[in-house]
């Protein structure tokens, strides 16, 4: 079949307006609201909650594991409390922590960037207040331009003049900051990552010194007579100072910053004051504008926490905090802006301990996270672990390490960030892993079929390369992990739940540069490190040729199979039968014999569906197959352009290489008759069904003698 024809047996064909319908494929999962965290301030609880000892901060990698694994659940860190924001007496970029410094408060950039980076979750920062003064006028902020090129490039600019150069920031890497006078103290932020900016924090709140000093400076610019009004669009019109620093190192169209626009969640007014200035040609001449308006929408701030009817106290507060973001989500879209949560969660803050330690405060903030949803397209919670007191309990678990059981609110928050995602799949592999999208689409099948679940995605690896391979010191990795990066360490850190292994049964054979016992090894300590971590490891069965290494790959596959006692996803066997019983089907798109072609690829999810589900695929309404065309120079070119414009929701391929983004929303789609789909999909099932049966069988009888098998 030649995918590019209009017509074929069995099979209608046409164009997508593909970005905005691949997107869309998880529809409620993409729509969820996602989940981040703050961080308390490292010097208020335990010096091994979050560092080993955040006194002595030393190492490649000075992280608690256990904290690492407790922060998995989040997509972002907002890191207002570890740079101490509130009350900050930083004006310039050299009065900052170093990150060779042995005590870490304030925490070092470079730090909070490795975290980040260890984590892939996107990094949120409060610049501190003193650094944009009335006296900058429309002069980029000087401290928010050296933070965004560490954040882009990981080099540290120090104390070289910035001002001749800021026409050509956005387009000098790291070479050439480093050739200018920088030095490279870090990794870059990854570049599926986002930067989150916001000026100060809580600018509005009297009680920080941060909120007085905006006063000053609104009068001082003439913003307005009254003294509080002036200070609330000062805040605007310093935030815009520090959005024009964004964009001279990341590009105006850039897609990982994210401006953010803070207010308070009682007072919608304020949000207008803001916007007042966004508006106004002369106080924003480059007409910059905010990504998303974020409020605190905290319950409870008023409430005693032995109160007899504390429960009835705290709902109707989620209630009165639901109201408040009804009236700023209006606010957001009429000015096309997201509505995102800086900090939120409880807020007793008389007897707190009394109320947080029970268990139904797991049931308030399951009630509360729902409440929020219709609002909020991302929650940071405030915060992550902290000590609980009487006067005040922020902290989601008390200390790091406390029993799941006795951690009420992270409790609601891990079953939240699940909520959407009930399957966490990782796939190892290569093109016929990814081509066309397969790893997305088979969670997408997951989450749209009527089945109780939902799943999400995650692809790592390299084009053309056994993943065996990956395990090497310094490998280079295409996507997923960069260069030098432990793929092991990213498998017990994540704990996904399903890991998906490509064979390729002649690759495993030895064929080309491939070496059999290296491939079978380092299957051995994949197939491991997936089950000590928890995850339950899948074998993909992989190889679309017939000659004698693919047999001795096949008989080699079922072996390691048996002795390792796990699960195949037997595609290249699915694909054999339907070659015998169909010839008809050709389940490449021709000329490419290499890849999945579009009823290729429909096979394998079929399969895939079947062996993460533990169901039947017979039945399932899914007929349209999106496939990767050959593009022209001229289709490249646009879909190269398109990629300029789009702002990828779907995390998994926001975090695709360019070229793959662009095969991405260059989709087509094929629609399949029911009578061929259904041919598949029990061809599949039965394939599945019949493997499993000859394995378990077997596995007996190996059982009963001596494992001749030898790698």
């Amino acid at each position: 079949m030649n995918c590019r024809d209009n017509t074929f047996r069995g099979v209608t064909h046409s164009i997508l307006l593909s970005f905005l319908l691949s997107v869309c494929l998880v529809n409620n999962h993409l729509m969820a609201m996602d989940l981040g965290t703050n961080f308390w301030n490292l010097g208020w609880h335990k010096p091994s909650d979050c560092f080993k000892d955040v006194r002595n901060v030393t190492g490649d990698n000075p992280w608690n594991q256990q904290f690492l694994k407790e922060i998995s659940i989040y997509s972002s860190f907002r890191f207002m409390d570890w740079d101490v924001t509130n009350n900050s007496q930083r004006r310039t970029w050299q009065e900052r922590t170093p990150q060779d410094a042995p005590k870490q408060i304030p925490v070092a950039y470079e730090w909070m960037i490795d975290l980040c980076n260890r984590m892939d979750a996107d990094m949120w920062v409060t610049i501190p207040h003193l650094t944009i003064t009335a006296q900058s006028g429309d002069v980029p902020a000087d401290y928010a331009l050296r933070l965004c090129i560490l954040a882009k490039t990981g080099v540290d600019m120090g104390k070289v003049d910035l001002v001749p150069m800021l026409d050509r920031l956005g387009s000098m890497d790291a070479s050439a900051l480093i050739k200018a006078g920088g030095v490279q103290t870090c990794d870059p932020l990854d570049a599926d990552l986002k930067l989150y900016v916001e000026y100060s924090n809580e600018t509005w709140n009297g009680m920080f010194k941060q909120s007085h000093f905006c006063c000053d400076q609104g009068l001082a610019l003439g913003l307005h007579k009254d003294r509080w009004t002036a200070g609330l669009r000062y805040h605007a019109w310093a935030a815009i100072r520090l959005f024009r620093a964004a964009d001279l190192v990341f590009g105006t169209e850039s897609r990982r910053i994210v401006k953010v626009l803070a207010t308070q969640s009682s007072n919608a007014w304020i949000a207008g004051q803001h916007q007042l200035v966004m508006q106004d040609p002369k106080l924003n001449p480059w007409q910059v504008q905010a990504h998303a308006i974020a409020t605190a929408p905290y319950f409870g701030h008023k409430t005693e926490g032995d109160a007899s009817d504390v429960v009835e106290q705290l709902r109707a507060a989620i209630a009165k905090s639901a109201d408040q973001a009804e009236r700023h989500k209006a606010i957001a879209d009429q000015y096309g802006v997201k509505l995102i949560a800086y900090e939120g969660g409880q807020h007793v803050s008389n007897k707190a301990r009394a109320i947080n330690r029970r268990p139904v405060m797991h049931d308030l903030y399951q009630e509360y996270l729902q409440a929020m949803a219709p609002y909020y397209s991302h929650f940071s919670h405030y915060c992550h672990v902290g000590q609980a007191g009487d006067r005040g309990a922020w902290g989601c678990i008390e200390y790091t390490g406390q029993p799941l059981a006795e951690a009420h609110k992270y409790r609601a928050l891990v079953e939240w960030s699940k909520k959407d995602t009930d399957l966490r799949l990782l796939w190892l592999g290569s093109s016929s892993t990814y081509y066309h999208d397969a790893p997305r689409d088979t969670a997408a099948w997951i989450t749209q079929a009527d089945n109780g679940l939902a799943a999400s995605s995650v692809l790592i690896g390299r084009s053309g390369t056994a993943i065996y391979k990956y395990l090497e010191p310094d490998f280079g990795f295409q996507y997923g992990l960069k260069t030098g990066d432990s793929l092991l360490d990213h498998i017990r850190q994540k704990a996904y739940d399903i890991i998906i292994l490509q064979v390729p049964t002649d690759y495993l054979a030895g064929r080309g540069d491939n070496d059999r016992d290296a491939f079978v090894a380092g299957l051995r300590r994949l197939v491991q490190a997936s089950r000590e971590a928890g995850s339950k490891p899948i074998l993909y069965e992989q190889g679309w040729g017939e000659d004698a290494l693919f047999d001795a790959g096949d008989a080699l596959l079922r072996q390691l199979a048996r002795e390792l006692k796990v699960t195949v996803a037997p595609c290249r066997t699915t694909w054999r039968r339907i070659h015998k019983e169909r010839p008809d089907l050709e389940l490449h798109n021709l000329p490419d014999q290499t890849h999945p072609g579009t009823l290729g690829k429909y096979v394998n999810l079929c399969c895939f569906y079947a062996l993460v589900t533990g169901q039947s695929p017979v039945g399932l309404p899914f007929r349209r197959v999106l496939y990767w065309p050959n593009l022209t120079d001229e289709e490249k070119k646009r879909a190269t352009t398109m990629l300029r414009d789009a702002d990828f929701h779907d995390p998994y391929v926001r975090a695709l290489p360019t070229w793959m983004q662009r095969n991405s929303i260059s989709s087509q789609e094929v629609i399949l008759n029911e009578e061929l789909a259904h041919y598949l999909q029990v061809v599949a099932w039965e394939t599945c069904q019949t493997w499993r049966a000859q394995e378990s069988l077997r596995s007996e009888s190996d059982s009963q003698r001596t494992n001749v098998f030898r790698p």
